[in-house]
């Protein structure tokens, strides 16, 4: 059916609405090309000639129209390239090869058509066209907008290939049916030609052979209805004199059928008739007087031949139910001499019943059995309309079944049944075109001669004329169509005023439609025709629209066939969500299982512009088979669940926040990817829904999978971020995705190969491509580009670092020039060159970075080279002399720098630019912006337990900069009434433990340079592969910093303070480092990453995500739980995290009961003592060290909060411990007192 929501004016041509309309896009496009091709470049009715696969061109070479200067007129073919994704100039070079090969003699000239622009100036094309030009072959391009031009001159092209074709419940085929009509007359004027012969005197013993032989003939041709063959053997037998002859009755009774069947009065009574044929006769002329459904055992209480004239009478009376229930019956007991006759009639019965399926296969069987012509013709009618039915369904598996079918139809053109039938077979091969039309377009175009061969009367039949006009409008016709839907009677035919009224609308008369509709039967206005009359209203008296929309709706709250027709007249999706989601909402509770397909497809688009995901869910469960979808449905409810999660994408700052709607639209997404569906556009979904959870692994995970579909650009430029971000070293890892981008002249694609040449330590590459990206700006300004640039800088400051001042002018330097003697009073000319050594950068009018650029071929490049700072060169006849020579990397540096000075505001987010005219207050600036007392103050609320139960992770206090995390760690370790929560130890068995050690830990132990307290473990310790990444990471960024920063400005008590680097960070890192590489590494897959939860309702990815972890603590948890591993761990968020998660925890103190040796144990327990680490084990070797230690956990308000009542408890402890040995309380000694007092007290 029209639908609202298609944009006002038809057709819509874009590449968007043309992927659309076509299935095969890239088969759709070359069709269109052709025609294309045919109406610009040849002669009317000229028809360019193709053989399957034709190399290198889509026609063999042809003759173009003759020019009308006279000029030799030149041999033309096409070529039709269309891509989804970036233009592939090496698949039209290899196509151009092709061409030459098989047709260089022959050709002169090729157009090529693409959907994409073609840049004529990229090396890709220059080279395709060279190649062409040496052999003698002109290349012409037709790209993108051209295409689109030429398209918009001829209106059938536009409206066939950028208009739906597969519209819901477009065509209304269901009442369009012709019933097959059986002639069992003779084809000749008479139905009889008597021969005449002489009187023969005939032996009569011969003449008995003959009667007993002919009555065997005729009773075969009754059998079988060939009643015009009955008569000519009846006219032949009875010109002899039959008198006395036995089995003459038989012959009368036969010639009295024949008489009956012709519409003759018959003589029942008459001599010669026995009394069995007499009663027979009388029985026939009753039913041929009055027929009616007769009941098996009557029916059988008969002669055969009998049997057989009543059940064409009833067959031809379309008494075809009874037919087919009494065939049914009797099928299987039937005389053997009319089984297969029972059975044709039963197969005729089916198919006017429309139950074409039942009739194909009881036909074909038949047809096997007896190879009978009209058999096979009767099951080619059933089976055509059994493929015709289910297509509009979606059903498109038997398109060359359908196709053979036509043909074999065609060849039993003089079949009698066939000629019978012609309205049927013009009515068959209608609505065949027109389906095969929906994406071969041929078929439509080939219906127009087909309709002129019919006869008048087929051609004047009202229903050949309605299927000839939806055949014209679908292939583009809509004018004509339009004409011959007025000549049919649409005021009182609702199938035909809905064509006629969509016509209106595709040609946006909207007038014309609120007319026509009011001149409409009233008995006839369903509401289809209410939903085509709300589109005009809505066009043109929107002012009428919701009420009589509300009025509409008032008829059909329980109709909910009426609701889904009235639905697809709403345009707004506000009055979608107002009007009809609450009704569609009840029916699916309760209704859902008995709705057909074509029902839930509709309700699938209403519900995709009324972007209710949930209810599409809903729905979409309920269908067995989603690859029975047609596409246009698919695009829409790819179109909703796009809207919903792409919003949710660019709001993606709620990671753990549920979202219902993104949450269906993920389920949805899964369902068409399980079934194999529309791959591409759902994986789409999948990124977005990942991104919009902060499932950055996901997100890559569906990334790469869209990438190996489509090989997009874009895409390979956000895998490479992805990639960058997570740290990826490894070339194969990216090396898909630069090779798409490495030959791009994209400035952000190539700042993405940049950024992964630079992670791979490729820095001479990587400066390549970040300088690639401001030469191919040219002269416009992109401050995403320039923002990219920086960032890329910082990355690299250390290589920057270490470059010196040039000397002497050399490749891929920037040379300043000064005219050496201007002329009196005028300023001296400045020139500035850029010496560009890479022969792709060859474009001498390119002024990127506001510079010249020269390249490697050029004259003035080689007079240049070599030169010294003061030497005088002449430039375009002026002397000038060398006043400065930079690198081209530190031109481009100075160059963003220069964009950052003049347009602060334009690098928000990446710089903090400062300027004042006075000291203080450029001061009080810093002061603000360094000062991160109430940040932090928040985070150590929450860390505390002040504001939630679980804390924080240490990672919080970084803000994302793990760089950061060491002093972090120590802040909470040694700052004043600071805690560093680690959870109690636990001493348990530990004999067979595996271990994964935290951050945490292992920066803690570094930090106090005691690692070698997990050398007892050494051995059953297990890092994720990841670790080492990280770490090394940490201590490159530690060493970089301490060679080009002298230090952090950070706010002290409102002083600016500069905090000298702590070269410690390096040594801790790199202890660490030395350590772990000496332990058991596993590598932890994306999919275990993806696939992992913490508990059953936490997502590992969503996790990290929401609390800004890195994903090394992902990988951890992981590996725990894959190896059943202990997590050791100085982090109490995450080893409640991990408690929820059932993997084991412990801290690192817990280990420390296990060893023996006190003299190792004891001092790092003291030293731990005098921190703020929460909690210790009392261990001390001596009483003084037993009071020093008491002196150092009360040390402090949250140490003394937290121990104290540890000390309670480890008093009555004790104490229950002396009474169960001794039996009685024991006097403490002075020790003992001094341990406990302080807190007898609390």
């Amino acid at each position: 059916m029209y639908m609202a929501y298609a944009e006002k004016y038809y057709p819509n041509l874009t590449w968007t609405q043309f992927a659309v309309c076509n299935d095969d896009a890239t088969g759709a496009f070359e069709d269109m090309a052709r025609r294309l091709f045919s109406l610009e470049f040849l002669g009317d009715g000229i028809v360019p000639h193709s053989d399957h696969n034709n190399p290198g061109v889509e026609v063999l070479p042809i003759q173009e129209v003759p020019h009308s200067d006279g000029v030799k007129p030149r041999k033309i073919s096409f070529q039709a390239k269309y891509f989804e994704g970036k233009v592939s100039y090496p698949k039209i070079k290899e196509s151009m090869n092709q061409a030459i090969k098989y047709y260089g003699d022959e050709l002169d000239l090729i157009y090529l058509f693409c959907n994409k622009t073609l840049t004529t100036t990229t090396k890709g094309y220059k080279d395709t066209k060279v190649l062409l030009e040496k052999a003698g072959i002109e290349l012409y391009p037709i790209s993108n907008k051209e295409v689109l031009d030429l398209v918009s001159k001829y209106k059938d092209i536009a409206n066939y290939f950028f208009l739906p074709r597969r519209r819901l419940d477009d065509v209304q085929f269901n009442q369009i049916h012709t019933g097959i009509i059986v002639n069992t007359k003779d084809d000749k004027d008479c139905t009889s030609c008597p021969i005449k012969t002489n009187d023969q005197i005939i032996d009569p013993r011969l003449l008995q052979n003959l009667v007993q032989e002919k009555i065997q003939a005729c009773k075969e041709f009754i059998l079988e209805m060939q009643l015009d063959k009955l008569r000519v053997e009846l006219d032949k037998i009875f010109t002899y004199k039959l008198t006395g002859i036995e089995g003459v009755e038989t012959l009368l009774f036969y010639r009295r059928i024949a008489d009956l069947h012709d519409g003759k009065e018959i003589d029942i009574y008459a001599d010669g008739l026995t009394e069995q044929y007499k009663n027979e006769l009388l029985w026939l002329e009753q039913y041929y007087k009055n027929p009616v459904p007769v009941g098996a055992y009557t029916y059988a209480s008969h002669c055969v031949e009998s049997q057989i004239i009543v059940l064409d009478k009833m067959f031809a009376s379309q008494l075809w139910d009874a037919v087919a229930t009494l065939c049914k019956e009797i099928m299987d007991d039937a005389s053997l001499e009319i089984a297969d006759i029972v059975k044709q009639y039963y197969g005729l019965a089916l198919f006017n019943l429309q139950k074409y399926s039942m009739a194909t296969d009881l036909f074909r069987g038949l047809y096997q059995k007896n190879r009978k012509e009209n058999i096979l013709l009767y099951s080619i009618f059933a089976e055509m309309k059994s493929i015709n039915l289910v297509w509009r369904d979606g059903h498109y598996e038997n398109r060359d079944r359908l196709v053979e079918l036509m043909g074999q139809l065609d060849s039993l053109k003089d079949n009698k049944q066939y000629k019978s039938n012609k309205t049927l077979v013009a009515m068959l091969y209608l609505e065949t075109a027109y389906n095969l039309g929906i994406d071969e377009k041929k078929y439509l175009e080939n219906v127009v001669d087909r309709y002129q061969s019919f006869s008048e009367e087929v051609k004047n039949d009202s229903v050949v004329k309605y299927l000839y006009a939806l055949c014209l409008e679908l292939n583009g016709s809509i004018e004509v169509a339009e004409t011959i839907y007025a000549e049919l009677d649409w005021a009182k035919d609702a199938n035909i005023a809905c064509r006629y009224l969509i016509c209106k609308l595709s040609r946006n008369e909207y007038a014309e439609a609120i007319e026509l509709y009011e001149k409409i039967n009233q008995s006839v206005k369903n509401t289809k025709l209410k939903s085509l009359y709300l589109i005009a209203l809505f066009y043109e008296e929107k002012d009428r629209y919701e009420e009589t929309l509300k009025e509409f709706l008032v008829n059909v709250q329980n109709d909910f066939e009426g609701i889904i027709d009235i639905a697809f007249g709403i345009h707004e999706k506000s009055y979608l969500q107002e009007y009809i989601v609450p009704l569609i909402r009840k029916y699916l509770d309760i209704e859902i299982e008995n709705l057909t397909l074509m029902q839930k497809m509709q309700l699938l688009s209403i519900l995709s512009h009324a972007e209710e995901i949930e209810l599409i869910l809903t729905v979409i469960k309920s269908i067995t088979e989603i690859s029975t979808l047609n596409r246009l449905i698919i695009k829409e409810i790819y179109d909703a669940t796009f809207a919903v999660s792409n919003r949710e994408f660019i709001n993606h700052d709620k990671a753990l926040v549920k979202s219902n709607k993104l949450e269906a639209s993920e389920k949805i997404a899964d369902i068409f990817l399980e079934a194999a569906v529309s791959r591409r556009e759902f994986l789409q979904i999948k990124y977005l829904c990942a991104g919009a959870r902060e499932k950055r692994f996901s997100m890559l995970k569906y990334a790469k999978e869209l990438f190996e579909i489509t090989s997009e650009e874009g895409l390979a430029r956000n895998i490479i971020a992805m990639l960058f971000e997570r740290n990826e070293t490894d070339f194969n890892a990216y090396a898909p995705y630069i090779g798409v981008l490495s030959n791009s002249t994209k400035p952000d694609y190539c700042m993405a190969v940049a950024s992964a040449m630079l992670r791979l330590g490729k820095s001479e590459e990587a400066d390549l491509y970040a300088y690639k990206a401001l030469y191919y700006l040219n002269d416009t300004e992109d401050y995403e580009i320039y923002k990219s640039y920086f960032g890329y800088y910082n990355q690299n400051l250390n290589r920057y670092h270490d470059e010196g001042k040039l000397k002497r002018v050399k490749g891929n330097s920037v040379v300043m020039l000064e005219e050496n003697s201007p002329e009196d009073g005028k300023k001296p000319r400045i020139i500035t060159l850029c010496l560009d050594s890479e022969s792709e950068f060859s474009d001498l009018s390119n002024t990127s970075m506001g510079v010249r650029h020269i390249p490697s071929s050029s004259s003035l490049y080689l007079k240049i080279q070599g030169s010294g700072l003061s030497q005088v060169l002449k430039v375009e006849d002026i002397n000038y002399r060398i006043t400065d020579i930079q690198s081209r990397n530190d031109y481009a540096a100075r160059f963003i720098f220069g964009k950052i000075s003049a347009h602060p505001e334009k690098f928000d987010g990446a710089v903090f630019v400062m300027s004042s005219e006075k000291p203080e207050e450029l001061v009080e600036k810093i002061k603000s912006m360094t000062d991160r007392t109430e940040q932090t103050e928040v985070l150590l609320n929450l860390y505390h337990f002040k504001e939630n139960d679980i804390g924080l992770p240490i990672d919080s206090f970084t803000n994302g900069d793990y760089d950061r995390y060491i002093d972090a760690l120590i802040m909470l370790l040694h700052a004043k009434d600071q805690a560093l929560y680690t959870g109690f130890p636990i001493y348990e068995n530990e004999e067979n433990q595996k271990y994964i050690p935290a951050l945490s830990t292992l920066v803690l132990l570094s930090s106090m340079n005691i690692l070698n307290v997990l050398d007892g473990i050494k051995n059953s310790l297990l890092l994720p592969i990841s670790y080492m990444d990280f770490f090394a990471e940490r201590y490159s960024k530690a060493k970089e910093t301490s060679l080009v920063s002298p230090g952090k400005l950070v706010n002290v008590n409102n002083q600016l303070t500069l905090i000298q680097n702590d070269f410690s960070h390096i040594e801790i890192w790199e202890r660490i480092i030395d350590f772990c590489t000496e332990c058991k590494k596993m590598e932890i897959s994306d999919e275990e990453r993806i696939g992992f939860s913490i508990g059953d309702d936490i997502n590992g990815e969503q996790f990290i995500a929401a609390a800004q972890l890195h994903w090394i603590h992902l990988d951890a948890f992981v590996l725990a739980k894959k190896e059943q591993a202990t997590l050791l761990c100085d982090d109490l968020f995450f080893r409640k995290m991990a408690t929820y998660g059932k993997i084991r925890n412990i801290n690192f103190v817990s280990l420390l009961q296990h060893y023996v040796d006190e003299d190792f144990v004891v001092p790092i327990v003291m030293e731990l003592s005098k921190t703020n680490y929460l909690y210790i084990p009392f261990m001390a070797r001596t009483d003084e060290e037993a009071i020093e230690l008491k002196k150092n956990i009360l040390d402090g308000k949250l140490k003394k909060k937290f121990y104290s009542s540890m000390l309670m408890a480890y008093n009555v402890a004790w104490k229950n411990v002396v009474r169960e040995i001794f039996g009685e309380d024991i006097e403490y000694n002075e020790q003992n007192k001094e341990m406990t007092s302080g807190y007898d007290n609390l």
